[in-house]
């Protein structure tokens, strides 16, 4: 009896202290992380959502997003340029806006699903890499399920 307490203990421990990286998106936060200022998860039985926000002095300290991104198994999709007109807010109501400027936004599809709820379908979750104009701030959004 007290084997299977301390062992339901140890996997308990390790569950918590290892879950972000095993859950949608996790992986981000191994990205750059000193240069992470804010952090956002969501997760439940039904889905969830990550938001990340990375803040540094350098335009040169992002150059490699999107291979990170590929080698986690997201799918780059396409790109756009956004200027102050079209605001990054657009993308959803579900994900805080962290800065104003214009910039670049990435689009890819990740392995998680999400349902559309009149449909029951079920398609790829799509997660978003935007970084401002100066390049000096980068946000991952990523929300799947229903």
């Amino acid at each position: 009896m007290a084997l299977k307490k301390t062992l339901l203990l140890f996997l308990s421990t390790i569950l918590i202290f290892s879950c972000d990286r095993f859950m949608p998106g996790g992986f981000w936060l191994e990205y750059k992380k000193e240069k992470i200022t804010q952090n956002f998860s969501d997760q439940g039985p039904w889905g969830g959502s990550r938001t990340i926000l990375w803040t540094t002095s350098s335009n040169q300290t992002f150059t490699n997003a999107v291979s990170y991104a590929i080698n986690h198994n997201w799918t780059f999709i396409d790109s756009v340029h956004i200027s102050e007109n079209i605001p990054i807010s657009q993308l959803s109501s579900h994900f805080p806006k962290w800065f104003n400027d214009g910039g670049t936004v990435l689009r890819f599809t990740s392995e998680m699903l999400n349902v559309d709820s009149d449909t029951d379908s079920t398609y790829l979750a799509e997660g978003y890499v935007i970084f401002n104009e100066t390049r000096t701030q980068m946000v991952v959004y990523h929300k799947w399920g229903q």
